[in-house]
């Protein structure tokens, strides 16, 4: 057969037509609009992560909420010194993690407010004693009170509490040792102590200043400590990368350092440091009928494991109820607090063994804070002078 009489191939014919005219126009439009945004979102961005860090330098995330007039053992200068040194500790994220009780202070140095690496706050220097002296080593427990928060090292309780305690016991070389941490209430303290004596060091005294915080935390239903979302959160991220669980890792994410949020975050920050807050947003809240009862319990379950560690270990422990503002026990209670003040009315109302009410030692202080919540340096002196009264008035200890 010719070549010429094989069947040809079937081709099919498209035929191409031209975008219309005004498809383009819309697509070239959106197509500037978009690229535009994304250029102009790029130097925005690159703007404020400049702009960020300048504002985390000088916002005033704590002592903005300091009563500079309630400094009366130190001068206005060295007061706001200290303050912008709490303002520093705030920017740098105050805390670390601790395995025995979720979070502890970061070590920080400043000139007049230092947290050593294992975690203690610093105390005034011992006074220059002979060493052949006896020593009388005492530990100090608690919470932000407690640490001192808006007070240089020189003026915390601890401090004084060794000033004092050394003009009374001239024949002994004291020597106090500050454990104390925000936001630990007596659950945190019986754990810190216990990990404590697991060390192997053991003080002759160990003193507990307690109240506020348990009242707070425990009726708002929280009994864990308060950074515990937080760890569970890191834990669960850290879960998530080491076994590559691809399913649960986000698509996009958006850190800490995305400027926006650091700005955001500088603005949230500014208004810290006028007393503490807490939220309910917990996976670990308890939802309770009676948070007075709910409170109570956990305290005294918490008073008698300390005092148990303390008897097993051979060492004295003393608890203090601390005082808060605006609540004495001569007249209704004031404050914005209700259910703290409900806690101890309870723990006033009835003698409880161990624990020791310190409840007026400010009265008549006209100003006993530095905020809402923290004791002045004044306070601070009178606290511990309260202590150390029923310590030698205890006379276990010459």
């Amino acid at each position: 057969m010719a070549d010429s009489d094989e069947p040809k191939p079937r081709v099919k014919r498209y035929r191409v037509t031209a975008m219309p005219a005004r498809f383009l126009e819309t697509y070239k439009t959106v197509a500037v609009i978009l690229l535009n945004s994304v250029l102009l979102g790029a130097v925005v961005l690159a703007g404020l992560a400049l702009l960020a860090p300048e504002l985390e330098q000088h916002v005033r995330i704590y002592s903005s909420g300091f009563d500079l007039d309630s400094y009366v053992r130190i001068s206005r200068e060295e007061a706001i010194r200290a303050g912008k040194e709490f303002d520093r500790m705030g920017e740098r994220r105050s805390y670390e993690f601790y395995p025995w009780t979720v979070f502890r202070e970061r070590p920080f140095e400043g000139e007049l407010v230092t947290v050593s690496p294992a975690g203690t706050r610093g105390t005034a220097p011992p006074a220059a004693v002979a060493e052949s002296k006896r020593a009388l080593e005492i530990w100090t427990l608690g919470g932000s009170t407690m640490f001192g928060w808006g007070m240089p090292d020189s003026q915390t309780v601890a401090s004084h509490l060794q000033t004092v305690l050394q003009e009374r016991l001239p024949g002994r070389r004291v020597r106090v040792t500050n454990h104390g941490h925000s936001y630990y209430f007596s659950s945190m303290e019986l754990n810190l102590l216990i990990a404590l004596l697991r060390d192997g060091e053991k003080p002759d005294l160990v003193v507990l200043l307690d109240g506020l915080n348990d009242a707070a935390v425990l009726t708002w239903g929280l009994p864990v400590p308060f950074f515990s979302d937080f760890a569970y959160g890191a834990w669960e991220r850290e879960r998530q990368l080491a076994y590559n669980v691809d399913n649960e890792l986000p698509w996009i994410t958006v850190n800490p350092t995305f400027p926006p949020l650091r700005l955001l975050r500088g603005q949230q920050e500014s208004g810290l440091g006028r007393g503490f807050s807490l939220t309910r947003q917990s996976r670990y809240y308890r939802a309770n009928d009676d948070p007075v009862t709910f409170a109570l319990e956990h305290f005294e379950a918490n008073r008698r494991l300390l005092a148990a560690v303390g008897e097993t270990m051979g060492v004295e422990l003393y608890q203090f109820l601390q005082p808060i503002k605006d609540y004495r026990t001569d007249r209704p209670y004031a404050g914005d607090q209700p259910l703290v003040a409900a806690v101890y009315d309870a723990l006033l109302a009835e003698p409880r063994e161990g624990l020791h009410s310190i409840v007026d030692a400010l009265v008549g202080l006209e100003r006993s804070h530095v905020d809402p919540t923290h004791y002045s340096d004044e306070g601070c002196y009178r606290v511990a002078s309260a202590m150390a009264e029923v310590l030698l008035a205890d006379q276990k200890i010459e």
